[in-house]
């Protein structure tokens, strides 16, 4: 199956969130939604340089890492769908075990 990057109908300088809802390409909430997007792709540069080290302690960062770009999904649709219109694509809610895993880490 080959998929498509465009929709092909245009934006009119608007993109769609999570929630259905159209936005500015500049709003609040799609900058949000951009700025985790990016820092999940920074992340998963910087587990890749990770690995290509022969460090002792690699598999560990990077099994980490992996983990943080996992638990950034849920931002991102939190950041997307604020007000939760659309629960059926929050599969995972972030809660203390995550907080916990990240203090544990830090």
């Amino acid at each position: 199956m080959k998929s498509q990057v465009t929709t092909k109908k245009g934006d009119g300088g608007q993109t769609r969130a999570l929630s259905g809802d159209h936005f500015p390409k500049c709003h609040p909430i799609m900058e949000c939604v951009g700025n985790v997007d990016e820092l999940r792709a920074q992340i998963g540069l910087l587990r890749q340089a990770i690995l290509a080290e022969s460090l002792s302690e690699a598999e560990n960062h990077a099994a980490f890492l992996l983990w943080v770009m996992h638990t950034m999904f849920p931002i991102g649709s939190a950041c997307s769908d604020p007000v939760n219109k659309h629960p059926e694509y929050r599969k995972l809610e972030l809660g203390a075990e995550h907080i916990a895993k990240l203090e544990a880490e830090q």
